[in-house]
């Protein structure tokens, strides 16, 4: 099933969701949806890396996406190539100046 977690930060580096399965999966997509923390305020572009680890600590990158300047609202659904498995994935900002949410199908 999908599970949804949040982060709101400003001039963040480095921050992450992250989930824990109960058993591995293979992960080939992210859906997230990018939300302006402040009235008026349009979001700043980003990057996030998308990781993933079998114990919890050594993170693998998986892909790199970059996140609209806009701050849109819509959910996105970004795909990418993978055929590892993994118990722990994680949505990890390079540069975060707004919301996300983040979803794993």
């Amino acid at each position: 099933s999908s599970a949804d977690l949040w982060c709101t930060a400003r001039s963040v580096t480095n921050a992450y969701i992250q989930y824990e399965f109960v058993n591995p999966i293979c992960p080939r997509g992210v859906m997230y949806v990018q939300q302006c923390a402040d009235q008026g305020d349009t979001g700043h572009a980003c990057s996030a890396k998308i990781q993933g680890s079998n114990d919890g600590t050594n993170f693998t990158d998986i892909a790199t996406i970059q996140l609209s300047a806009s701050g849109q609202t819509s959910p996105v659904y970004e795909e990418y190539d993978n055929d590892s498995f993994y118990k722990y994935v994680r949505f990890q900002f390079v540069l975060l100046f707004f919301s996300v949410i983040v979803t794993y199908p």
